[in-house]
């Protein structure tokens, strides 16, 4: 037993030590600017997810510390604000919906469903949890924190917020569409397919998470 312990720990500081390596490769230049800065670092971010995505389990580990190692040098929520912007310009082409990835200026829409009738069962069926998740996320933020209005402001730019209220103005507008095209659904799964690509990325507490509902739309859609 004592012998399977330190062989499991020692794999686990190989791995530190390649994050590490991997981090230190991505982000040493002599460039300093903000600018340069993040953009390192989203490339380092995008390194890490595609060199581990077809790792072992245990290698996991060696994923979420490079993620955890990399987002602290710029923020969690910068970080996933960069790979949002750069997914949702990939994907869509919509204005109106690439806007809201990186414009200060958008609203956060209604948690009710607002489609009186509608055209695709599947599409109300994936809107549903997600206005579930934001209800949720919502009424926990505000219980725990007490401040509505600091509350409020923080959650308005959250990465998070942004990719849902995306979500919702699709599917409000999609699900009341005879005419959708498949091209569009193809733009949409192909969002939400690349965004599940980076689940240390956006961590989740409970079991209703941010990616679980980006897997719940995936499927649905």
């Amino acid at each position: 037993m004592t012998i399977i312990l330190t062989l499991i720990s020692t794999v686990i500081a190989i791995s530190i030590v390649i994050a590490i390596r991997t981090v230190i490769k991505h982000l040493h230049n002599n460039e300093t600017s903000p600018t340069n800065q993040r953009k390192k670092q989203t490339q380092a971010l995008s390194s890490i997810t595609h060199t581990t995505n077809n790792s072992k389990p245990l290698c996991k580990f060696c994923h979420a510390f490079a993620i955890v190692f990399v987002s602290g040098l710029g923020g969690l929520k910068r970080s996933q604000l960069e790979i949002l912007k750069g997914l949702v310009t990939k994907h869509l082409a919509d204005p109106a919906l690439t806007e809201i990835a990186s414009t200060d200026d958008f609203t956060v829409t209604s948690i009710e469903r607002g489609v009186p009738r509608y055209e695709h069962s599947h599409l109300i069926a994936a809107l549903d949890v997600v206005l579930t998740y934001q209800r949720n996320r919502r009424a926990k933020g505000f219980s725990l924190l007490g401040a509505r209005a600091s509350m409020r402001s923080t959650y308005r730019h959250d990465p998070r917020t942004r990719l849902i209220e995306l979500l919702k103005r699709w599917l409000r507008t999609h699900a009341a569409n005879a005419n959708i095209g498949e091209d569009e659904v193809r733009r949409m799964c192909g969002l939400c397919r690349d965004l599940l690509n980076y689940p240390n990325l956006f961590p989740s507490r409970n079991q209703q998470s941010f990616m679980h509902v980006l897997s719940e739309v995936y499927h649905l859609s």
